[in-house]
């Protein structure tokens, strides 16, 4: 997770799953990852979610395997939408005042695999 999360769905997350947490935000200088960068964080993490908000989310991070994207922004610019849906990769995003809830939708839908499935299929 690269977005800075917090709360209840977050601390769900943890219980559930093995969370990578390291915000931009948190960086020295502040960091936002290049298309490049976010895959080869993902491959050396072995992560099958990434919840971002500010890199990019394009080309080879469609190649890493993951079953889903999340997104902290209200709209989802950083991520590159018809990519991730011709890779079969469910995006979903919430607005950044709901931060707090992303980890548990994305928790909730990687649970739902036909439905993400059924998702990423949607034109």
């Amino acid at each position: 997770m690269t977005a800075p999360l917090r709360g209840p769905g977050f601390d769900k997350l943890r219980q559930l799953a093995d969370v990578v947490y390291d915000p931009w935000i948190e960086q020295t200088p502040l960091r936002v990852y290049s298309p490049e960068q976010l895959a080869e964080r993902i491959a050396a993490e072995s992560a099958d979610i990434v919840v971002v908000e500010g890199d990019s989310v394009r080309g080879p991070v469609f190649e890493q395997g993951l079953i889903a994207i999340a997104s902290t922004r209200g709209d989802p610019n950083n991520v590159d939408i018809d990519g991730a849906t011709a890779a079969g990769i469910p995006v979903l995003n919430t607005p950044a005042p709901a931060a707090a809830r992303s980890p548990g939708h994305a928790v909730s839908m990687s649970q739902t695999p036909m439905l993400a499935y059924g998702d990423a299929r949607v034109t």
